[in-house]
This record gives structure tokens, sequence and C-alpha cells, in this order.
């Protein structure tokens, strides 16, 4: 029987018409083995072409926007069933304007925010395993990046959020009676966010808290002496309207839900590579928002 390994991804983002890392920030949330250490560097590709008005997709021909994040996350087994983790992300923004004046462009880039979380097993069975966790997001990523002008950039251009965040989440995953390569799994995460008062140029901003779940088949494969395990996924978010100065900002939040194909390798017992493709399917988004159009995920994982 083939050992199968899976992790859960968790977008800690923002309402991607903001600041932040729109759609990107993956926590790897696994179960490490006691006094085990892994090293997990991700490469996220968030592309923003997308113009929805109302929930309908507009011609956009007038605001691209795109966003380039590596990721490393270190996670240790602290005893039997406890993982400890801690993420952290680097961020280079890019933002293309089409006005009356012409084509603008501009770039930023910087220190993401911090996570650091805790997950123990509650049931971890050969075929089974069922986990409870939370964490807290700092803000200590960059918020007031200014532009060659001296002026201080748009929210969409600043990597960190100000803001201290908390997480909880539930997650699962099951080996297949009837296929022994094969398993399922699914999560449910809950964030509470809270005040910024130094992010861009707002004296106070609170993105709206959010819902995120999804579920993703796995199986494997042996081709040339490599594990191969393709995946299939269906991931959804529900993120409730920013505020700024107490009063919603009625063009951020909404329903997101999209496909989630992906492919990995094992290359030895201790390092495994993958990628993930997520492909929007639908949106019903509140007011007038730019979003995702297409993500890529690069991920190479070291046990010790």
């Amino acid at each position: 029987m083939l050992a199968l390994t899976v992790s859960i991804h968790y977008c800690y983002s923002q309402s991607c018409c903001t600041g932040g890392i729109p759609f990107t920030g993956s926590l790897s949330v696994n179960n490490v083995e006691s006094k085990s250490l892994q090293l997990e560097l991700r490469y996220d590709l968030n592309s923003l072409d997308d113009l929805i008005q109302n929930g309908e997709r507009l011609d956009n021909n007038i605001n691209f926007r795109s966003t380039h994040t590596v990721m490393l996350q270190v996670s240790y087994g602290l005893f039997k069933n406890f993982t400890i983790s801690a993420l952290t992300p680097y961020v280079w923004l890019n933002e293309e304007v089409t006005a009356f004046s012409g084509e603008q462009r501009y770039q930023s880039s910087g220190l993401g925010d911090l996570m650091i979380t805790g997950s123990y097993s509650i049931i971890n069975t050969n075929s089974t395993n069922i986990g409870l966790g939370g964490g807290i997001k700092l803000g200590n990523g960059k918020t007031k990046i200014e532009g060659s002008d001296g002026f201080v950039l748009p929210p969409t251009l600043q990597p960190g959020t100000g803001s201290t965040d908390y997480i909880l989440f539930a997650s699962f995953n099951h080996q297949l009676a009837i296929r022994k390569q094969a398993k399922v799994d699914g999560s449910v995460f809950r964030q509470f966010n809270t005040e910024s008062s130094s992010f861009a140029s707002f004296s106070s901003y609170k993105f709206g808290n959010s819902w995120q779940f999804f579920t993703t088949y796995y199986d494997q494969f042996l081709i040339g002496g490599l594990i191969f395990t393709p995946s299939f996924g269906l991931r959804g978010r529900v993120a409730d309207e920013d505020e700024i100065n107490s009063n919603l900002n009625n063009n951020t939040g909404g329903f997101w839900l999209s496909l989630t194909p992906g492919i990995g390798a094992d290359i030895t017992k201790k390092l495994a590579i993958s990628v993930n493709e997520n492909i929007p399917i639908y949106r019903s988004l509140n007011g007038f928002q730019l979003t995702t159009t297409h993500r890529l995920i690069l991920s190479l994982r070291y046990t010790l």
C-alpha cells in the first residue's frame, strides 16, 4: 500500500479589491509527527483581471493586478497529535491602470503578515484524522509603502494589513475503504479581524470577517519509481464587507467558489513537490470589485 500525504491550505487573505495578499498567503495545515520538523517553501501567483459589478462580469480594459508571493512555513510536532506552525510571506504587488491620461503602472513589495497556529488531532487512526486548531495573524507586514511621489500607495499595493486577526479551524481526512491509495479531506476556517489604525492612508480600517471551506479528493499512482498524487477539489469563501472609519465599504465582501485541481510528487520519502490551480467558477460579490482570474501555487516540502 502506498503512503498518502495530504495537506490543507488555508488562505488568510483579505478581500480581493483591498490590501493584504489577495487570495494568497496559504497556510498548510497537516499533522506533523512528534519531534519532526517540516519546512515548506511556496510560490503563489495571483492574477486579478476579472471586473465584477453586482455579480456580473464586465469587460475590463482599465485595471489589471498581479500578486507574487513567496512563503516559508515551519511546522513542528511538539508532541503526539499536536503541531505548531509559523508562516511568513514576502509579497510583490503590480498594478496597471488605464485612464484618459494614459497607462500608469505601480509596483511595491515587502514583508506580509506573520501567522502562528496550533492544531490538535482529536482522532488519529490509520484511516481517519480529525483535527481542531486556531491561530493568530500579526499585523507586522508593511502597510504604508510610499510611491515615487512621496505619497502613500493605495491599499491594493500594501503587503500587510496592520491588524491582529484570529483564526479557528476544523479539518478531517479519510482514507477510502474501496481504494487504499485514495483519500478525501475537508476543512472549515473562521477568521475574526480587528481594526487597524495604520493601513495605507486610513485612520481606521477593518477587513470583514470571513468563512472558508473546501473539500478535496486525492489519489496516488506509482510511475517510474515516483509516487504521483493528482487531486481535485472545491473551495469556497464568504466574506463580510470591510469597514472604513466604522462605515461599510460596499465594494468589498461576497462569495467566491473555485475548482482546485492539482498534482504532486514524492521525490524522496522526505521531499515532495506539488502544483495547484485555482479556477473561479462562481462569484457573487458586493458592488464593484477586481477579483481573481486564475491562481497558481507551487510548493516544495521537506520533512526532517
